[in-house]
Protein backbone atom coordinates (compact mmCIF):
# COMPACT_ATOMS: atom_id res chain seq x y z
CA UNK A 1 0.00 0.00 0.00
CA UNK A 2 2.07 2.96 -1.13
CA UNK A 3 -0.21 5.59 -0.57
CA UNK A 4 -0.88 4.44 2.83
CA UNK A 5 0.47 7.31 4.77
CA UNK A 6 -0.84 9.81 2.37
CA UNK A 7 -4.64 8.93 2.62
CA UNK A 8 -4.29 7.94 6.19
CA UNK A 9 -6.58 11.33 7.31
CA UNK A 10 -8.72 11.27 4.45
CA UNK A 11 -9.34 7.30 5.48
CA UNK A 12 -10.93 8.45 8.25
CA UNK A 13 -13.15 10.57 6.00
CA UNK A 14 -14.04 8.21 3.92
CA UNK A 15 -14.48 5.34 6.78
CA UNK A 16 -17.14 8.56 8.09
CA UNK A 17 -19.06 8.87 5.58
CA UNK A 18 -20.21 5.52 3.87
CA UNK A 19 -23.51 5.60 5.04
CA UNK A 20 -26.51 7.25 6.92
CA UNK A 21 -29.98 6.39 7.57
CA UNK A 22 -33.35 8.30 7.49
CA UNK A 23 -36.69 7.91 8.60
CA UNK A 24 -37.85 6.04 5.25
CA UNK A 25 -34.77 4.55 3.65
CA UNK A 26 -31.07 3.77 4.25
CA UNK A 27 -28.85 6.51 2.12
CA UNK A 28 -25.50 5.50 1.12
CA UNK A 29 -22.51 8.48 0.70
CA UNK A 30 -20.60 7.37 -2.19
CA UNK A 31 -17.68 9.25 -3.84
CA UNK A 32 -17.35 8.37 -7.18
CA UNK A 33 -13.30 8.92 -7.89
CA UNK A 34 -11.93 9.81 -11.47
CA UNK A 35 -8.48 11.58 -12.63
CA UNK A 36 -9.76 12.84 -15.99
CA UNK A 37 -12.03 15.46 -16.13
CA UNK A 38 -15.98 15.77 -16.07
CA UNK A 39 -16.12 16.39 -20.51
CA UNK A 40 -14.12 13.00 -21.01
CA UNK A 41 -16.71 10.69 -22.44
CA UNK A 42 -17.24 8.28 -19.80
CA UNK A 43 -17.56 10.22 -16.72
CA UNK A 44 -19.91 12.78 -19.46
CA UNK A 45 -22.02 9.37 -19.61
CA UNK A 46 -22.01 8.44 -15.97
CA UNK A 47 -23.47 12.06 -15.70
CA UNK A 48 -25.91 12.12 -17.69
CA UNK A 49 -27.11 8.24 -17.89
CA UNK A 50 -25.58 6.26 -15.32
CA UNK A 51 -25.43 8.12 -12.15
CA UNK A 52 -29.68 9.60 -12.48
CA UNK A 53 -30.79 5.71 -13.90
CA UNK A 54 -29.26 4.16 -10.55
CA UNK A 55 -31.59 6.17 -8.46
CA UNK A 56 -34.39 5.60 -10.77
CA UNK A 57 -34.50 2.17 -10.44
CA UNK A 58 -33.33 1.72 -6.23
CA UNK A 59 -36.11 4.82 -5.66
CA UNK A 60 -38.92 2.89 -7.61
CA UNK A 61 -38.65 0.01 -5.58
CA UNK A 62 -36.72 -1.17 -1.84
CA UNK A 63 -35.32 0.92 0.99
CA UNK A 64 -31.81 1.92 -0.09
CA UNK A 65 -30.88 5.59 -2.15
CA UNK A 66 -26.98 6.35 -2.85
CA UNK A 67 -25.99 9.98 -2.69
CA UNK A 68 -23.17 10.78 -4.90
CA UNK A 69 -20.46 12.60 -4.84
CA UNK A 70 -18.42 13.41 -8.31
CA UNK A 71 -14.94 13.78 -7.12
CA UNK A 72 -13.46 13.94 -11.05
CA UNK A 73 -10.97 15.65 -12.32
CA UNK A 74 -8.06 14.89 -10.03
CA UNK A 75 -10.10 16.43 -6.94
CA UNK A 76 -9.57 13.82 -4.95
CA UNK A 77 -7.19 11.61 -6.38
CA UNK A 78 -4.36 11.98 -9.52
CA UNK A 79 -4.06 9.02 -12.36
CA UNK A 80 -1.71 7.16 -10.33
CA UNK A 81 -3.94 7.60 -6.48
CA UNK A 82 -7.30 6.16 -7.88
CA UNK A 83 -6.51 2.83 -7.56
CA UNK A 84 -5.26 2.91 -4.04
CA UNK A 85 -8.34 5.53 -3.29
CA UNK A 86 -10.57 2.85 -3.43
CA UNK A 87 -8.90 0.63 -1.69
CA UNK A 88 -8.52 2.64 1.29
CA UNK A 89 -11.84 3.72 1.18
CA UNK A 90 -10.62 7.02 0.47
CA UNK A 91 -13.32 7.00 -2.11
CA UNK A 92 -16.00 4.17 -2.62
CA UNK A 93 -15.61 3.59 -6.13
CA UNK A 94 -13.62 4.81 -9.24
CA UNK A 95 -12.87 4.55 -12.61
CA UNK A 96 -9.11 3.86 -13.11
CA UNK A 97 -7.13 4.18 -15.99
CA UNK A 98 -5.35 0.88 -16.54
CA UNK A 99 -2.20 2.14 -17.98
CA UNK A 100 -1.33 3.95 -15.13
CA UNK A 101 -1.26 0.57 -12.51
CA UNK A 102 0.91 -1.73 -14.90
CA UNK A 103 2.47 -2.95 -11.59
CA UNK A 104 -0.75 -3.68 -9.65
CA UNK A 105 -3.29 -4.63 -12.66
CA UNK A 106 -0.81 -6.40 -14.84
CA UNK A 107 -3.29 -8.34 -16.77
CA UNK A 108 -6.07 -4.95 -17.49
CA UNK A 109 -2.93 -3.69 -19.11
CA UNK A 110 -2.31 -6.43 -21.47
CA UNK A 111 -3.83 -4.95 -24.95
CA UNK A 112 -0.85 -2.64 -23.92
CA UNK A 113 1.41 -5.41 -24.55
CA UNK A 114 0.00 -6.57 -27.62
CA UNK A 115 0.43 -3.99 -30.18
CA UNK A 116 -0.83 -3.85 -34.14
CA UNK A 117 -3.40 -6.52 -32.53
CA UNK A 118 -6.94 -5.33 -33.26
CA UNK A 119 -9.37 -1.76 -33.48
CA UNK A 120 -12.20 -3.66 -32.88
CA UNK A 121 -13.88 -2.52 -29.73
CA UNK A 122 -16.32 -4.92 -29.59
CA UNK A 123 -14.64 -8.40 -29.82
CA UNK A 124 -11.89 -6.55 -27.57
CA UNK A 125 -14.22 -6.37 -24.85
CA UNK A 126 -15.47 -9.47 -25.47
CA UNK A 127 -11.94 -11.25 -25.46
CA UNK A 128 -11.30 -9.15 -21.92
CA UNK A 129 -14.65 -10.32 -20.17
CA UNK A 130 -13.77 -14.37 -21.16
CA UNK A 131 -10.45 -13.33 -19.76
CA UNK A 132 -11.86 -12.42 -16.51
CA UNK A 133 -13.86 -15.63 -16.64
CA UNK A 134 -10.92 -17.99 -17.10
CA UNK A 135 -8.54 -16.66 -14.95
CA UNK A 136 -9.77 -15.65 -11.18
CA UNK A 137 -6.46 -14.63 -10.75
CA UNK A 138 -7.14 -11.09 -12.73
CA UNK A 139 -10.22 -10.90 -10.31
CA UNK A 140 -8.04 -11.62 -7.44
CA UNK A 141 -5.89 -9.06 -8.30
CA UNK A 142 -8.67 -6.57 -7.48
CA UNK A 143 -9.93 -8.36 -4.27
CA UNK A 144 -6.45 -8.51 -2.71
CA UNK A 145 -6.50 -4.16 -2.69
CA UNK A 146 -9.75 -4.14 -1.45
CA UNK A 147 -11.43 -4.01 -4.68
CA UNK A 148 -14.64 -5.33 -6.45
CA UNK A 149 -14.17 -5.67 -9.92
CA UNK A 150 -17.20 -4.54 -11.89
CA UNK A 151 -15.83 -4.14 -15.40
CA UNK A 152 -13.93 -2.37 -18.29
CA UNK A 153 -13.60 -1.28 -21.36
CA UNK A 154 -12.08 -0.65 -25.06
CA UNK A 155 -11.66 2.65 -26.85
CA UNK A 156 -10.83 3.45 -30.27
CA UNK A 157 -7.39 2.39 -31.43
CA UNK A 158 -4.05 4.44 -31.35
CA UNK A 159 -2.63 6.19 -34.36
CA UNK A 160 0.30 8.36 -35.03
CA UNK A 161 0.05 12.06 -35.38
CA UNK A 162 3.20 14.23 -36.29
CA UNK A 163 4.62 17.38 -37.89
CA UNK A 164 5.82 15.47 -41.36
CA UNK A 165 4.17 12.83 -43.50
CA UNK A 166 4.34 9.30 -42.77
CA UNK A 167 4.18 6.32 -45.11
CA UNK A 168 6.51 3.52 -43.62
CA UNK A 169 8.27 3.12 -40.41
CA UNK A 170 11.77 4.72 -42.13
CA UNK A 171 10.12 8.31 -41.97
CA UNK A 172 10.35 8.18 -38.03
CA UNK A 173 14.21 7.48 -38.41
CA UNK A 174 16.00 10.23 -36.09
CA UNK A 175 12.41 11.93 -35.00
CA UNK A 176 11.84 12.97 -31.75
CA UNK A 177 8.25 11.42 -31.06
CA UNK A 178 6.66 11.80 -27.67
CA UNK A 179 5.20 8.63 -26.23
CA UNK A 180 4.35 6.88 -22.56
CA UNK A 181 4.59 3.34 -21.45
CA UNK A 182 4.65 0.34 -24.04
CA UNK A 183 4.60 3.05 -26.88
CA UNK A 184 7.89 4.32 -26.49
CA UNK A 185 9.15 0.93 -27.39
CA UNK A 186 7.26 0.60 -30.33
CA UNK A 187 9.36 3.55 -31.62
CA UNK A 188 12.66 3.02 -30.86
CA UNK A 189 12.88 -0.32 -32.56
CA UNK A 190 11.89 2.04 -35.82
CA UNK A 191 14.57 4.22 -35.09
CA UNK A 192 12.69 6.85 -33.66
CA UNK A 193 13.81 8.91 -30.22
CA UNK A 194 11.06 8.20 -27.56
CA UNK A 195 10.87 11.04 -25.56
CA UNK A 196 8.83 10.77 -22.47
CA UNK A 197 6.12 12.14 -21.78
CA UNK A 198 2.20 12.25 -21.31
CA UNK A 199 -0.77 12.42 -23.62
CA UNK A 200 -2.12 15.79 -22.10
CA UNK A 201 1.19 17.42 -22.55
CA UNK A 202 1.65 16.55 -26.43
CA UNK A 203 0.15 19.88 -27.50
CA UNK A 204 2.52 21.94 -25.78
CA UNK A 205 5.73 20.15 -25.91
CA UNK A 206 4.69 19.97 -30.14
CA UNK A 207 4.21 23.52 -30.58
CA UNK A 208 7.74 23.96 -28.07
CA UNK A 209 9.94 21.81 -30.10
CA UNK A 210 10.25 19.23 -27.73
CA UNK A 211 9.30 16.63 -30.19
CA UNK A 212 7.81 16.21 -33.49
CA UNK A 213 4.86 13.46 -32.95
CA UNK A 214 2.87 11.64 -30.61
CA UNK A 215 1.34 8.08 -30.85
CA UNK A 216 -2.41 8.69 -29.97
CA UNK A 217 -5.98 8.04 -30.53
CA UNK A 218 -8.11 9.95 -32.87
CA UNK A 219 -10.68 10.86 -29.85
CA UNK A 220 -7.58 11.84 -27.67
CA UNK A 221 -5.59 14.04 -30.33
CA UNK A 222 -9.22 15.91 -30.75
CA UNK A 223 -9.24 16.48 -26.65
CA UNK A 224 -6.21 17.33 -26.01
CA UNK A 225 -5.62 19.58 -29.36
CA UNK A 226 -2.66 18.01 -30.00
CA UNK A 227 -3.88 18.13 -33.82
CA UNK A 228 -3.97 22.52 -33.40
CA UNK A 229 0.00 21.62 -33.28
CA UNK A 230 0.46 18.75 -35.58
CA UNK A 231 -1.23 18.61 -39.13
CA UNK A 232 -0.59 14.81 -40.27
CA UNK A 233 -2.30 12.27 -38.61
CA UNK A 234 -1.94 8.76 -39.60
CA UNK A 235 -3.93 6.01 -39.39
CA UNK A 236 -1.28 3.62 -37.97
CA UNK A 237 -3.70 1.17 -35.91
CA UNK A 238 -1.25 0.48 -33.24
CA UNK A 239 -4.67 -1.18 -31.41
CA UNK A 240 -7.71 -0.77 -29.45
CA UNK A 241 -6.63 -0.59 -25.64
CA UNK A 242 -8.94 -1.13 -22.78
CA UNK A 243 -8.56 1.86 -20.53
CA UNK A 244 -10.45 2.59 -18.09
CA UNK A 245 -11.95 -0.37 -15.20
CA UNK A 246 -15.06 0.84 -12.59
CA UNK A 247 -14.49 -0.89 -8.87
CA UNK A 248 -16.02 -0.61 -5.82
CA UNK A 249 -14.30 -0.73 -2.23
CA UNK A 250 -15.25 -3.89 -0.62
CA UNK A 251 -16.66 -2.90 2.66
CA UNK A 252 -18.42 -0.13 0.79
CA UNK A 253 -19.69 -3.13 -1.73
CA UNK A 254 -20.43 -5.80 1.45
CA UNK A 255 -23.14 -2.93 2.99
CA UNK A 256 -25.13 -2.48 -0.32
CA UNK A 257 -27.84 -4.58 -0.80
CA UNK A 258 -28.27 -7.51 -2.93
CA UNK A 259 -30.87 -5.95 -5.42
CA UNK A 260 -28.92 -2.67 -5.36
CA UNK A 261 -25.90 -4.54 -6.47
CA UNK A 262 -27.79 -6.16 -9.07
CA UNK A 263 -28.56 -2.35 -9.98
CA UNK A 264 -25.56 -1.10 -9.78
CA UNK A 265 -24.17 -3.94 -11.98
CA UNK A 266 -26.58 -3.99 -14.86
CA UNK A 267 -25.76 0.30 -14.97
CA UNK A 268 -21.93 -0.70 -15.27
CA UNK A 269 -22.40 -3.03 -18.16
CA UNK A 270 -23.94 -0.27 -20.04
CA UNK A 271 -22.00 2.44 -19.29
CA UNK A 272 -19.30 0.49 -20.10
CA UNK A 273 -20.74 -0.82 -23.55
CA UNK A 274 -21.79 2.91 -24.16
CA UNK A 275 -18.60 4.25 -23.37
CA UNK A 276 -16.88 1.84 -26.07
CA UNK A 277 -19.32 2.83 -28.82
CA UNK A 278 -19.28 6.31 -28.28
CA UNK A 279 -16.08 6.14 -28.67
CA UNK A 280 -16.30 4.86 -31.80
CA UNK A 281 -18.49 7.08 -33.11
CA UNK A 282 -16.36 9.90 -31.78
CA UNK A 283 -13.13 8.55 -33.60
CA UNK A 284 -15.11 9.69 -36.45
CA UNK A 285 -16.48 12.85 -35.79
CA UNK A 286 -13.52 14.14 -34.49
CA UNK A 287 -11.35 13.14 -37.00
CA UNK A 288 -13.91 14.73 -39.36
CA UNK A 289 -13.67 17.98 -37.94
CA UNK A 290 -9.51 17.56 -37.79
CA UNK A 291 -9.95 17.20 -41.55
CA UNK A 292 -11.60 20.54 -41.80
CA UNK A 293 -9.57 22.41 -39.72
CA UNK A 294 -6.33 21.44 -41.95
CA UNK A 295 -5.11 18.13 -40.41
CA UNK A 296 -4.39 15.82 -43.59
CA UNK A 297 -5.64 12.00 -42.34
CA UNK A 298 -3.57 9.71 -44.29
CA UNK A 299 -3.80 5.79 -43.98
CA UNK A 300 -1.39 3.01 -43.53
CA UNK A 301 -0.72 0.25 -46.09
CA UNK A 302 -1.45 -3.18 -44.42
CA UNK A 303 2.20 -4.31 -45.72
CA UNK A 304 3.50 -1.49 -43.90
CA UNK A 305 2.20 -2.39 -40.83
CA UNK A 306 3.09 -5.95 -40.39
CA UNK A 307 6.71 -5.03 -41.50
CA UNK A 308 6.74 -2.13 -38.31
CA UNK A 309 5.15 -5.17 -36.07
CA UNK A 310 8.06 -7.19 -37.36
CA UNK A 311 10.82 -5.25 -36.24
CA UNK A 312 9.60 -5.09 -33.05
CA UNK A 313 11.19 -7.39 -29.99
CA UNK A 314 9.15 -9.68 -29.00
CA UNK A 315 7.46 -7.51 -26.80
CA UNK A 316 4.27 -9.61 -25.53
CA UNK A 317 6.13 -12.66 -24.62
CA UNK A 318 8.89 -10.72 -22.82
CA UNK A 319 6.47 -9.27 -20.79
CA UNK A 320 4.27 -12.81 -20.20
CA UNK A 321 8.11 -14.22 -18.93
CA UNK A 322 8.36 -11.31 -16.48
CA UNK A 323 5.50 -12.07 -14.80
CA UNK A 324 5.59 -16.05 -15.15
CA UNK A 325 8.75 -15.62 -12.79
CA UNK A 326 6.95 -13.57 -10.04
CA UNK A 327 4.37 -16.78 -9.89
CA UNK A 328 1.27 -15.36 -12.31
CA UNK A 329 0.08 -17.69 -15.42
CA UNK A 330 1.21 -14.53 -18.01
CA UNK A 331 1.77 -16.97 -20.72
CA UNK A 332 -1.64 -19.17 -20.62
CA UNK A 333 -3.47 -15.44 -20.48
CA UNK A 334 -1.46 -13.87 -23.40
CA UNK A 335 -2.00 -17.33 -25.81
CA UNK A 336 -6.08 -16.89 -24.45
CA UNK A 337 -5.96 -13.45 -25.40
CA UNK A 338 -4.07 -13.87 -29.42
CA UNK A 339 -6.69 -17.04 -29.32
CA UNK A 340 -9.69 -15.36 -28.88
CA UNK A 341 -8.76 -12.59 -31.12
CA UNK A 342 -8.10 -14.93 -34.03
CA UNK A 343 -11.84 -16.91 -32.90
CA UNK A 344 -13.04 -13.83 -33.41
CA UNK A 345 -11.78 -13.25 -36.98
CA UNK A 346 -8.90 -11.01 -36.17
CA UNK A 347 -5.52 -11.43 -38.47
CA UNK A 348 -2.78 -10.48 -36.30
CA UNK A 349 -0.30 -8.11 -37.81
CA UNK A 350 2.17 -10.18 -35.81
CA UNK A 351 1.81 -14.01 -34.71
CA UNK A 352 3.75 -13.22 -31.67
CA UNK A 353 2.77 -16.62 -29.74
CA UNK A 354 4.62 -18.89 -32.54
CA UNK A 355 7.96 -17.48 -32.19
Amino acid sequence: MSKTTKFAALAILGAAAVSSHTASAETMKITFAAAPPPAQLLLRIAAKDYIPTINKRLAEGGNFRIKWTKAWGSSLASFKDTFESVEEGISQMAMTLNVFEQSNLPFENLSYKVPFATANVKLLNQVHRDLHKKFPVMGKAWTSRNQVYLGGAASDTWNLITKFPVTKYEDLQGKRIGASGAASAWLRAVGAVPVTSSMNQSFTNIKNGLYDGYPISNTLAFIYKTYEAAKFLTAVNFGATVGPSISFNKQTWDKIPGYAKKIIRQETGKLLGKYSGGSMGLAKKFGGIMAKKGVKLSGFPETERRRWAMKLPNVPNQWAATWEKKGLPAKAILQAYLDGLRAGGEKLARDWDKE
